[in-house]
């Protein structure tokens, strides 16, 4: 199901100067009057990535209403045991939200998302999902 909600051209730009300029550690987007709208911009990525600046990012999360979120995590690699940073695209759509909010953000995900990927997805309905551990053990191979 597509709602029509389409994109502004900021978040296709706040997406860019992160994957490409890592100017940013996250991004998070929100839908405002019929279109998604970058919401908040994270600081530059510190030079050592901390479950502090991760915490950050989680506890300004809306607990109540739904966001996207792009997310640049870093998880250990399996074969070299070294840390590398992987964008990570989060759907928040904590189970408090209204259902209308809900199906809006559902029905507009797949469109939204289309021009940034390949990106792995975390659907967090929970804090549990959203929290560090779970992203870092997800991803971390």
């Amino acid at each position: 199901m597509s709602t029509g909600i389409r994109a502004s051209e900021d978040c296709v730009a706040a997406f860019n100067a992160l994957k490409m300029n890592r100017k940013y550690r996250y991004v998070t987007f929100k839908i405002e009057n019929d279109e998604v709208v970058v919401d908040k911009l994270g600081d530059a990525p510190e030079e050592t990535f901390t479950r502090e600046e991760y915490e950050k990012f989680y506890n300004m999360m809306p607990r109540d209403d739904c966001r996207y979120a792009v997310y640049e995590f870093v998880v250990v690699d399996g074969k070299t045991q070294m840390e590398k940073g992987k964008l990570v695209f989060i759907a928040w759509s904590p189970d408090s939200a209204p259902i209308k909010k809900k199906m809006m953000y559902a029905g507009t995900k797949a469109s939204f998302k289309k021009p940034m990927e390949p990106l792995d997805e975390v659907q967090s309905n929970d804090l549990d999902e959203l929290s560090f551990d779970h992203i870092r053990q997800r991803f971390s191979s």
